[in-house]
């Protein structure tokens, strides 16, 4: 049975990074799958967006981007300080008989399994829908077209983002709850 999962897992990655490879899509994907590290989007875009955020809902505001940053840095940290430690898979290119015919092709060294990206926007699509649930297909597609790209480049297996995705929304859940929780023993004074 394991075996036709990795099989399977195997042959969707090729299907998304060999089959939908398309030199206009190659650029964009390169680029979109690490927009944290465009300056103008970390030191321009992102900060007037916290800034707008607090002037509008003030000390709310405040409160919802620390909770924001809590829960992706957090969650960011347990899965690449502990889970991958934990549970090594070689990613895509690692793989002398998948790296041979990647397409598109990136190498980082750590391990695939989870996808730190996919973890990082699952956490924040959850938190940010508990705070703008109108805009949850927003924050969803975000996160899932973040984690797409992540097997379009050849970095992860589609079962590394999938993982990832659920992960940071039972990462969100679990700082969700231990906050009611401490909400509901402060409300009853115990």
């Amino acid at each position: 049975m394991l075996d036709l999962f990795v099989q399977l897992d195997t042959e969707l990655f090729y299907f998304i990074n060999r089959q939908l490879s398309q030199s206009d899509f190659n650029a964009f994907f390169r680029v979109f799958t690490n927009l944290h590290h465009l300056r103008w989007i970390s030191a321009g875009i992102f900060p007037l967006l916290l800034i707008f955020w607090v002037f509008k809902q003030r000390k709310q505001g405040l409160l919802r981007i620390l909770g924001l940053i809590f829960v992706v840095g957090t969650a960011d940290a347990f899965s690449f300080r502990i889970v991958k430690q934990h549970s090594y898979r070689a990613r895509p290119s690692q793989n002398p008989s998948v790296a041979s015919i990647l397409k598109v092709s990136h190498n980082p060294k750590s391990s695939s399994f989870p996808s730190n990206h996919a973890m990082n926007m699952g956490a924040m699509a959850a938190t940010l829908t508990l705070f703008f649930p109108r805009l949850v297909f927003f924050w969803w597609g975000f996160a899932g077209l973040i984690a797409f790209s992540r097997v379009y480049v050849g970095v992860h297996f589609p079962s590394d983002v999938v993982a990832g995705l659920i992960f940071g929304w039972m990462w969100f859940r679990l700082w969700y709850w231990v906050w009611d929780k401490g909400t509901l023993l402060k409300r009853k004074n115990i």
